[in-house]
């Protein structure tokens, strides 16, 4: 989790392997984990107003990206160097 305080953003990112490249099961598990253990309300307790959700799947060297915040869901799908930039 991370917390941007003078904007009052919070930030949950939860990583999981995407087993035989299998990213949207992998995404939803990650996405399921955030709101299962309530990481967001630790966020929200500390006074952040805007919450972002990352569920990352990766295999090999390809990941999928499902971003979630203020009631919307995007994904990212490519290989890793390519979605950093690097």
């Amino acid at each position: 989790m991370v917390e941007i305080e003078d904007e009052e953003i919070g930030i949950v990112i939860e990583l999981k392997y995407a087993e035989n490249g299998k990213f949207d099961a992998g995404c939803e598990a990650a996405m399921q984990q955030i709101k299962d253990n309530r990481y967001d309300e630790v966020l929200l307790e500390h006074g952040m107003r805007t919450i972002y959700r990352y569920g990352i799947a990766c295999y090999k060297k390809r990941c999928k990206v499902l971003v979630g915040g203020r009631n919307r869901l995007v994904e990212l799908v490519g290989e890793i160097d390519k979605i950093l930039g690097q």
